[in-house]
Formats: C-alpha cells, sequence, structure tokens
C-alpha cells in the first residue's frame, strides 16, 4: 500500500467513524424525545428496548 491508498483508506475509516457517531446521536435525541418506562417498553418491544438502553451513556461497556 503506498502513501496515497493509506491515506485514502484513513479517510474512509475516519468518515465512517464520522457516520456512526452522527448515527448514536440521532438515536439518543430520539431516546431523549421518546416516552418513559412502561409506555415505551410496550410501543418499543424488547428488542429496540434493549438497543436504546445500550445507546445510553451510562451503559457503556468496553469490548
Amino acid at each position: 500500500m503506498d502513501r496515497w491508498e493509506h491515506l485514502t483508506d484513513h479517510r474512509l475509516r475516519e468518515a465512517e467513524l464520522v457516520r456512526r457517531a452522527e448515527q448514536v446521536r440521532l438515536a439518543r435525541e430520539r431516546l431523549a424525545a421518546a416516552p418513559s418506562g412502561p409506555v415505551r417498553a410496550a410501543v418499543a418491544g424488547p428488542r429496540l428496548t434493549r438497543l436504546l438502553a445500550a445507546l445510553r451513556p451510562a451503559a457503556r461497556r468496553t469490548a
């Protein structure tokens, strides 16, 4: 891999990280605007509830 390929690869990875950060930000905004407690659980279902719980800042875990 030459220098330009390396720089292009780095920029693509950086763009992917920015895209993922934007997705997380939007999900957190939706979570903040969503109803809480039993209403959200009844509407969202258990899978989405687990996903939203994983996105909460307090639930961050290192993989």
